[in-house]
């Protein structure tokens, strides 16, 4: 087992995944969502689908934690409550369409998926202010199904908290808090599943350090970097990501 560890980063696609599991936890760290969206396209097409929503899902966890934990004060609760009974209503029929489907529709769903929410967001979409309980239950749904799907599910929220007039931190501590509860939903899925083996615990046992780092470079970031360039540069990765996942290549 020691010997098929230390085997893991030789693998052609590893150093190009550990590369992208860096970039992820930069945007992560700083942003409180976009890890998903810029790993599990390129991921999917060098590991597939599967291992791929699954590694991102184990190794967020231990880098995540902490995040989570120092920025819960700064959390809206109230207005994750909602939103997290929507997601944890879908993961698992995200999880079971990931399970399902054929691997190469699920690329397509994924990458058509990353693309379509980075340009609503881009475009500054809203979900309307007005809007109650009812409409953040199936913002939490549909981030709850992408999330069971490909861990993806930031678009739907960034789109419901653009519309709101909340200060940047509040936004990702709510963030950080959101997808804690979606990551223990969608654990409990992934296990009765059976998307979690041996294999996906060699890689994640090497990515989540590497996570890690990132995250914390990103984090120590917030603050320091203008809005209008983090956009750019988030927008342009999360892009990138999803033309790169796309099955035609």
């Amino acid at each position: 087992m020691f010997a098929d560890f230390l085997a893991v980063p030789l693998q052609g696609a590893m150093p190009v995944a550990l590369a992208v599991v860096f970039v992820a936890g930069l945007v992560r760290g700083f942003s409180g969502f976009g890890a998903g969206l810029i790993y599990v396209p390129v991921a999917s097409a060098l590991f597939g689908p599967k291992t791929a929503a699954a590694t991102i899902l184990l190794f967020d966890i231990p880098a995540a934690l902490p995040f989570v934990i120092r920025l819960l004060p700064k959390a809206n609760v109230r207005e994750v409550v909602p939103l997290a009974a929507g997601a944890c209503l879908m993961t698992p029929v995200g999880a079971w369409a990931l399970v399902a489907a054929p691997t190469e529709t699920v690329r397509w769903a994924i990458s058509l998926a990353v693309l379509g929410g980075v340009a609503l967001i881009a475009a500054g979409v809203k979900v309307p202010t007005t809007a109650g309980p009812g409409t953040a239950v199936g913002v939490g749904a549909a981030s709850g199904f992408l999330n069971g799907l490909a861990q993806i599910g930031g678009p739907p929220l960034i789109l419901f908290w653009l519309g709101r007039a909340i200060p940047p931190e509040t936004i990702r501590a709510s963030a950080m808090l959101f997808f804690a509860i979606g990551t223990a939903a969608t654990l409990a899925t992934y296990l009765m599943a059976g998307l979690i083996d041996g294999a996906v615990w060699l890689k994640v046992l090497w990515m989540a350090p590497v996570f890690a780092a990132g995250m914390t470079l990103g984090g120590s970031l917030f603050g320091r970097t203008s809005e209008r360039t983090y956009r750019l540069v988030a927008y342009g990765l999360i892009a990138g990501a999803g033309l790169a996942g796309l099955p035609v290549w």
